[in-house]
């Protein structure tokens, strides 16, 4: 299959290795990457959208369900999701090789994510934020579907301030199935508001007392010397070069030399990253923990191991790297 290097290959020349999209518009922003599938936001046609390249060769089979069952629906709330069979060439060891890809149109507007950053300091957009999560729940029951992905980063707030679901490539019939993480949300937006409340009290008082006549220096880097870059994370910020995907620390300095296709930020000491053989897993030393040499590696920071696939077999690694459940056709839970 083809790997995140190769999908960034060719969304930097769409012409050469799309066949039906070459008029697709890529502007460079960071190709993320899920269990299933990597992703970045693009151009077709001056419509925003969602480029997906499976990652594992199940990956569509969740996708194809969901097609087939919204030629049934009545609902507007699914997107069009299209799967173009075959669309990019890659180049695989000794001949080119072809790519599924998944288009999904793209709603403009701020993450709930982002709406929870700014409720911080302004409550004031709360009541919106829990009636259109409201409403987006009543939709999804009178649809029964269930998005099975509903987290802050898969919602859009459109100018209608309507929540708008992305990356449906979770979702299944029957409703119900999110009604948990629906109520976190709502907890934690009501968490944010009581948070802004405190920080303008706190603010109020702050302006009450003496000036600080302190002065201090607060010594950064300057993210326009690369091409890509991800928010810091551990201390050390990924930052893409010509000669590839590395780390520096926040004062520029290089600590992992940038030698990489493809790099995730450090969470709890450990960072996904792709070669040309394969994706591993390494410290913050640049260390492998684990081998490039796999299809997928996804490591869950909570519990410390790490899915991997190989030839459309899985296996689980623990924090060290070592193998703890062998490769098998059946995906071990992480």
């Amino acid at each position: 299959m083809a790997t995140i290097s190769a999908f960034r290959k060719a969304l930097s020349s769409p012409i050469e290795h799309f066949r039906t999209i070459p008029n697709i518009v890529w502007n460079g922003c960071p190709i993320v990457r899920s269990t299933y599938f990597a992703e970045c936001r693009a151009t077709l046609a001056g419509c925003p959208v969602m480029l997906f390249m499976p990652l594992t060769r199940d990956a569509l089979l969740r996708v194809e369900r969901l097609c087939t069952l919204k030629k049934h629906l009545t609902s507007q709330l699914v997107p069009q999701l299209t799967i173009l069979r075959q669309e990019m060439r890659y180049n695989a060891i000794g001949e080119d090789g072809f790519e599924d890809i998944l288009l999904e149109p793209y709603h403009l507007g701020n993450t709930l994510s982002e709406y929870l950053n700014m409720a911080a300091t302004d409550n004031s957009i709360v009541p919106t934020l829990l009636t259109a999560l409201d409403t987006l729940k009543e939709e999804l029951q009178r649809a029964n579907l269930s998005l099975n992905n509903v987290r802050a980063e898969n919602l859009i707030l459109d100018s209608n301030n309507t929540l708008r679901p992305i990356r449906w490539y979770y979702a299944t019939e029957g409703a119900g199935g999110d009604d948990e993480a629906f109520n976190e949300l709502r907890t934690k937006i009501a968490s944010v508001a009581k948070t802004a409340e405190e920080n303008a009290e706190s603010y109020a008082d702050m302006m009450l007392r003496e000036p600080d006549t302190a002065t201090y220096n607060v010594v950064g880097y300057d993210p326009s010397l690369y091409i890509n870059h991800l928010d810091m994370t551990e201390g050390l910020i990924a930052v893409e070069t010509h000669r590839g995907w590395g780390f520096i620390d926040c004062d520029g300095n290089i600590v992992i030399e940038p030698q990489y296709g493809w790099a995730s930020q450090f969470c709890e000491g450990r960072a996904e990253v792709e070669t040309a053989d394969g994706m591993g897993l390494i410290n913050k030393r640049g260390e492998y923990i684990i081998s490039p040499e796999y299809n997928i590696v996804d490591y869950d920071h909570i519990t410390g191991n790490s899915l991997v696939n190989k030839d459309d077999c899985w296996a689980l690694f623990n924090y060290s790297g070592e193998m703890i459940e062998p490769f098998s056709t059946e995906k071990p839970k992480i």
